[in-house]
């Protein structure tokens, strides 16, 4: 039997503020991007006899993708002395899942 689990992570952020006369305010974005793997595999032979023998084999896999981009605007009008705030999020999620079985039997005629 065999098994594997592991994943990746990257993140990163950037903000830009202005000031006016007028208005004043940030604009952030941040993304993220995730990925990763799990798997599994089992294998049994057996031996029925000098001629006889099988082998079975099982497997799972699954791979998974996600990536988010979050922009983030904060703005305020000082000659309206009014604020806006605006949030917008992008999310894609994406994977593969996958499962196998195998049955094998052998028989030696000589």
């Amino acid at each position: 039997m065999s098994a594997y689990a592991g994943g990746d992570r990257s993140s990163a952020s950037t903000t830009d503020t202005y000031d006016t006369e007028n208005a004043s305010g940030s604009n952030t974005t941040r993304s993220t991007l995730g990925w990763g793997n799990t798997l599994a595999a089992f294998r049994w032979n057996h031996v029925y006899g000098p001629k006889l023998f099988s082998n079975v084999a099982t497997t799972y896999t699954k791979y998974r993708f996600n990536t988010a981009t979050e922009f983030i605007n904060k703005s305020f009008d000082k000659t309206a002395n009014q604020e806006d705030d605006r949030y917008y999020k992008y999310d894609y999620v994406s994977g593969i899942e996958d499962g196998a079985a195998r049955v094998d039997f052998r028989l030696h005629t000589s």
